[in-house]
């Protein structure tokens, strides 16, 4: 084992079952030239010039007394827990029926009729107890309770059998039986490569049950907690999974890899002959959101706390009464939390985590131009087909050159907006005066912000799908993406968890809550490209994961990689604007903040609601607010956005600015 690890690139061996064979056996592969002289005192060299800049030639020891301040503090596990999490590594032989990610409690209902049968094999040495470790409540644990315990928080329909080293013919035979009416078997091994100890200690009897077992063909993932050298005994299975150890961090992340909540990039630093070889792994997307720690994906819990710090001090300043904010990181959710109340006179009504936003404008992202990219996707549209290709009625007053492509632009030459509302009855007379407005610009000189190019895209996609916008988004991405509080029009039983937004004082005569707040969307019939959803940030986290995950999302693709990464680029040096998207203004002011990366995209929404993006440190921030309660002159908002973001980047350990 002491051979194979050199060989792997290991510099130091630790936690060794007998000192003095390896170094017997690591002396005897270098005199007879398996292991160069110069392997071995590359290795030394490093180890000695750490030591040396740690200043452990003058002090050799560590004072007992601070142990605690440093070993073990968050950050040093948070960086234990990244190097487990990419140390993982899945390999697979064929072909063959994949069954990762494994079915979830959270997301899979319909699939957690399988039954999950987690066996158990240890080896001699392993079979008693968890290795020992400091703090640990899984000390004195059979081996492989932890892990069990971290498959149960994720799905109740699993059992675990743990095979005793003891046992006889009639127990295996059991076993046997009883994985026959298993949906899918799971086989982690918890051995170590042992000098002498034949089939890595786990005895014949063991290896025997594992073949008949492979003949069951059930869908089999084999999981190496340990020596990855282990997986050899496995003749078949669908998937094998190796995580080099069975300690906390390793074990989390095992068990992460198996549901999809986190990517798997790791690489196999061995041979393990006639099976794989060195260099192998599969790539695997993350295909759900996760909940983590902030210092496991890169950030100071106390340092995260400013965020609260800034939202708690904007509502005692009225900029708004309530709020919610999800920040995440590397695909896991490290703040989710909601801030204040719905109204100012009630501040027991508290916002909660499944309180509804009106999403304003956010719409025009959410839903009608990840539509328009759908449609992208399929080849129904092209950014460069006239408008009139769809809307004939469009063509008049100089709009006859139009694209789809202005009007995600913003530079279709459309006014911002107008008081429809004041001058319309029906929603028909709304749309006729959209399509039948002049250009205030000639198309292409300018960029405009315009509701009215949305509004004219999101009659577009029901012509094209021959759906409603509503109806196109909720299936094409709400429910597949298990969004059950994202929507049009909510119900009259939701209203009492909407925030309210503005007393409306000229249109409805009263306080709006539950119905849109935008006024040209309400005589729309509230169903429009430019405004009229609703959401919380918890499921808006779920949809921008999507995105930034390459268009996939437990394990079903959305939107091409490539079109996401084309509509969330900003196309011009005048104007900030991407295809629907914003990006980050690089002088003057920008909601996302100074410190988000020039490439960064988002939008805002006129109710107080906010997204953004920064690809390169793989964060995006969901901020929703109703500023406009009870009033749309509160314009408190402008300077608690770009507070809440640059709260979120400076609280990185490795907090830099990037351009």
């Amino acid at each position: 084992t002491a051979i194979f690890a050199v060989e792997a690139g290991t510099d130091v061996l630790l936690i060794l079952p007998d000192e003095d064979a390896a170094i017997e056996a690591l002396v005897h592969a270098v005199e007879n030239g398996r292991i160069s002289e110069e392997r071995i005192n590359y290795s030394v060299r490093k180890i000695l010039g750490y030591k040396f800049d740690l200043g452990l030639v003058e002090n050799r020891f560590v004072d007992l007394k601070n142990i605690r301040d440093i070993v073990a503090t968050p950050e040093h596990l948070g960086i234990a827990k990244q190097i487990a999490r990419k140390s993982i590594t899945v390999l697979k032989r064929d072909s063959v029926i994949s069954i990762l990610p494994l079915p979830s409690r959270e997301r899979d209902g319909n699939r957690l009729s399988k039954k999950i049968l987690n066996i158990v094999i240890a080896d001699v040495e392993s079979y008693r107890t968890e290795i020992q470790r400091n703090g640990n409540p899984w000390t004195n644990e059979p081996v492989g309770n932890y892990f069990t315990t971290m498959l149960k928080r994720r799905t109740s329909n699993v059992e675990q059998v743990t095979v005793d080293p003891s046992w006889n013919k009639m127990s295996f035979d059991s076993l046997l039986k009883k994985a026959k009416s298993a949906d899918i078997i799971l086989l982690p091994i918890f051995s170590k490569a042992r000098s002498g100890a034949g089939m890595f200690g786990i005895g014949s009897d063991v290896t025997n049950f594992i073949k008949q077992l492979s003949e069951l063909n059930k869908p089999t993932v084999a999981l190496a907690l340990g020596s990855p050298y282990v997986l050899s005994v496995v003749p078949k299975a669908n998937a094998y999974v190796c995580s080099y150890s069975d300690c906390e961090a390793s074990t989390e992340a095992t068990v992460e890899a198996l549901f999809g909540e986190i990517p798997t990039q790791g690489k196999l630093p061995i041979n393990i002959p006639n099976m794989f070889a060195f260099g192998e792994g599969i790539d695997i997307s993350q295909s759900v959101l996760r909940k983590d720690k902030p210092e496991n994906v890169g950030f100071n819990s106390d340092s995260l706390a400013l965020v609260d710090s800034v939202i708690n001090h904007a509502i005692q300043d009225s900029a708004f009464p309530g709020a919610q904010v999800c920040v995440v990181k590397d695909g896991a959710i490290v703040l989710n939390k909601s801030f204040g109340s719905y109204e100012y006179a009630y501040p027991t009504s508290h916002i909660s985590n499944q309180s509804m936003y009106d999403l304003a404008s956010l719409t025009k992202v959410i839903a009608t131009t990840s539509a328009v990219m759908k449609l992208y996707d399929e080849q129904q549209l092209g950014l460069d087909d006239l408008v009139t290709k769809y809307i004939p009625e469009f063509g008049n007053h100089g709009k006859e050159k139009i694209t789809i492509r202005n009007l995600l632009l913003h530079n279709s030459g459309l006014p911002a907006f107008k008081r429809l509302y004041a001058m319309c009855k029906s929603p028909q007379e709304v749309l006729d005066s959209v399509f039948q407005t002049e250009l205030i610009y000639k198309t292409g000189d300018s960029t405009v912000y315009s509701d009215f190019g949305f509004i004219t895209l999101g009659k577009i996609v029901e012509r094209i799908s021959g759906q409603t916008l509503d109806e196109y988004c909720r299936k094409n991405f709400f429910e597949p993406l298990g969004m059950k509080q994202t929507m049009f029009n909510p119900s009259e039983s939701l209203w009492t968890n909407i925030a309210p937004t503005e007393y409306d004082s000229l249109l409805r005569k009263k306080l709006v809550r539950g119905v849109v707040h935008d006024e040209n969307a309400y005589t729309l019939g509230g169903v429009s490209g430019h405004a009229g959803l609703f959401s919380t940030a918890s499921e808006l986290a779920i949809f921008m994961q999507m995105l930034t995950n390459g268009g996939n999302f437990n394990g079903k693709q959305f939107l091409k990689q490539e079109t996401i990464k084309f509509f969330t680029t900003k196309k011009g040096a005048k104007s900030t604007r991407a295809l629907g998207w914003d990006t980050k203004s690089v002088e003057g002011y920008s909601s996302a903040g100074k410190l988000f990366s020039e490439n960064s995209f988002g939008h805002t929404g006129f109710t107080g609601t906010s997204i953004w993006a920064d690809p390169e440190r793989e964060i995006f921030v969901i901020f929703l607010t109703n500023r406009v309660y009870p009033t749309r002159a509160n314009t408190k908002i402008s300077g608690v956005r770009p507070a809440v973001h640059e709260a979120v980047i400076r609280s990185l350990t490795n907090f830099k600015t990037i351009k």
